[in-house]
């Protein structure tokens, strides 16, 4: 006599139910894949320039005189909006990067001169010679550099302290400081 079944009943359990359970879940597996690999648009890492002259434009609209480069080198651009903080203190940032994709920035602020190479040189910043770049903004620059590599050249403008800097070459970062101007963008 065989006793009465209660509850579920028990699917078979065989190597062949084993496979087809192992090929459905691989399918399952590679639609998924190609639905979100193939299927959508990857990026191919490739920054995109940001047009930087709209912002530096609608800055000076407001009465503030900012330091921006006229027109970056060749191959170089702006990686971001630049940033700007309105108010009694206002503070202006570009970030860009030069052709072979290192980092240089503005930094333009009324504050000390330390806390800005506090923030843009965190290894520590070594004062190197002043230097003489022809810009409209400046000609007499100190120059500063740290222990990882990064460089920066500093000088006022009015109140502001005006930092450029960076992990380019010393000569990309120099390039760049014979570029600024504070002049209207046209």
């Amino acid at each position: 006599m065989s006793e009465p079944q209660s509850g579920a009943r028990r699917y078979p359990r065989s190597f062949g139910g084993l496979i087809g359970s192992m090929i459905v879940l691989v399918v399952v597996v590679l639609g998924y894949y190609v639905v979100q690999n193939v299927l959508h648009d990857q990026p191919d890492g490739t920054p995109v320039a940001a047009d930087y002259l709209t912002t530096v434009k609608a800055v000076q609209g407001a009465g503030i005189d900012v330091a921006y480069p006229r027109s970056l080198p060749k191959g170089w651009i702006a990686s971001h909006e630049p940033e700007f903080t309105p108010g009694d203190r206002p503070v202006w940032s570009m970030p860009m990067l030069t052709d072979d994709r290192r980092f240089v920035g503005i930094h333009q602020e009324d504050a000390p001169l330390s806390d800005l190479l506090d923030e843009a040189l965190p290894k520590g910043a070594r004062q190197g010679e002043d230097v003489r770049i022809d810009s409209q903004v400046a000609t007499s620059w100190s120059s500063w550099s740290s222990s990882n590599g990064d460089h920066a050249f500093a000088t006022k403008i009015g109140d502001d302290t005006l930092l450029v800097y960076g992990s380019a070459p010393v000569g990309d970062i120099q390039k760049l400081v014979g570029l600024l101007t504070t002049e209207p963008v046209s």
